[in-house]
């Protein structure tokens, strides 16, 4: 069997920038083309045009920035394949060109489907965000499972568990890393803790959060336990909210009302669409930071607005987990076949005492592996 050989243009030993370029014989298929935020600047994935010329396929595992900000870029170094994703990744990314195939518009989870001579996939739900999957590619003889960001507990997305597949290389997503001071539901209820106090306190609670992803399971969470808590949001999030089974039934306000909402002695929670708090936030949404309990509940950047509310005790780190942890990671590549498990999207350095066990492995970006 040729060698299977893997390089890592982004999203290893880093958070962002998921771009796997795998070769196998005489092919090549690349799993995501996302950016890196670092301070100011918006790093694309370390290829060039003489890399992507005979890549025949990019899949594509959902529209969060660290996994298809740089379609741009590929299209810029002259990548003409097609893309693989599902029909509300496209609509989400709104800039992809028309050469897609949309695997929900044509086939059903864990079927496999022929892309062309030799080469195979099957897909499924990856329980990350709207339209959120994972794929598994089969070329030549040798087979590549690719996680994407993958989440077996969110109660609003859905999953398609992954189990009894095998695969020659597993890229997972471990951006949890290894902490394993709480559980998930512990995690939750903390965060909801926290809620509760201040909704008590009558005091108004900005989240700031992706455009698509955890705003979500965090209103349909919040509701759950607190269904007179008072719901805003960013205009895109109100429109996702009310397609959202879990709150279909549940008034999302415009963020904007936030300012004059009077609730019977409790607080309100208002979600932002936008994690990092860029320059493009509107005023609005500076004036809302500025004046209220800030609630953050993902990564935060280190130089970013966020950090600095952080030190001065201006906001609150509750972490609401979306990603796997090395614990998952684990458990998933015991139930299943994997001979090498890379981990992907986590920070330089998070899994050193793992490595050497002759299964999991890291590479740097601009590397790469032979297997």
């Amino acid at each position: 069997m040729p060698d299977l050989k893997l390089y890592v243009a982004g999203g290893c030993e880093e958070h962002g920038r998921n771009c796997f370029l795998v070769r196998f014989a005489d092919r090549a298929v690349l799993f995501d083309c996302g950016v890196l935020h670092d301070g100011d600047l918006v790093l694309d994935p370390l290829l060039d045009a003489r890399m992507v010329r005979d890549i025949g396929w990019a899949f594509i595992s959902h529209s969060h920035a660290g996994h298809a900000g740089a379609v741009g870029f590929l299209e810029s170094l002259g990548f003409s394949g097609t893309y693989v994703m599902t029909g509300r990744t496209y609509s989400q990314l709104g800039s992809v060109p028309s050469r897609c195939r949309i695997i929900d518009g044509e086939g059903e989870p864990l079927v496999q489907e022929r892309l062309d001579a030799g080469l195979t996939f099957r897909w499924g739900w990856s329980g990350h965000c709207a339209g959120s999957a994972w794929y598994q590619v089969a070329m030549d003889g040798g087979t590549v499972l690719f996680t994407g960001d993958y989440s077996e507990r969110s109660p609003v997305y859905p999953c398609t568990p992954i189990r009894s597949l095998e695969a020659d290389l597993a890229i997972i997503d471990c951006a949890g890393g290894v902490e394993e001071q709480h559980s998930y539901d512990e995690q939750v209820a903390l965060l909801l803790g926290v809620v509760g106090a201040n909704l008590q306190a009558d005091i108004t609670m900005v989240f700031p959060v992706p455009p698509q992803g955890r705003g979500i399971e965090l209103m349909a969470l919040i509701h759950d336990r607190f269904p007179d808590a008072g719901l805003f949001a960013s205009e895109a999030l109100v429109w996702q909210a009310a397609s959202s089974l879990a709150l279909a039934d549940v008034r999302i306000r415009s963020s904007k009302e936030a300012w004059n909402y009077k609730g019977s002695g409790h607080g309100c929670c208002v979600f932002l669409s936008d994690p990092q708090f860029r320059p493009k936030v509107i005023d609005f949404s500076t004036r809302l930071v500025e004046r209220c309990s800030v609630i953050l509940t993902g990564t935060v950047e280190k130089d970013g607005p966020y950090a600095d509310l952080l030190k001065t005790g201006r906001a609150v780190f509750c972490r609401y987990p979306t990603h796997q942890r090395l614990s998952d990671v684990h458990a998933l590549a015991e139930q299943n076949r994997f001979s090498t498990v890379l981990l992907a999207d986590a920070p330089a350095g998070a899994f050193d005492h793992v490595l050497g066990s002759g299964r999991y492995a890291v590479c740097q970006s601009g590397t790469g592996m032979v297997l």
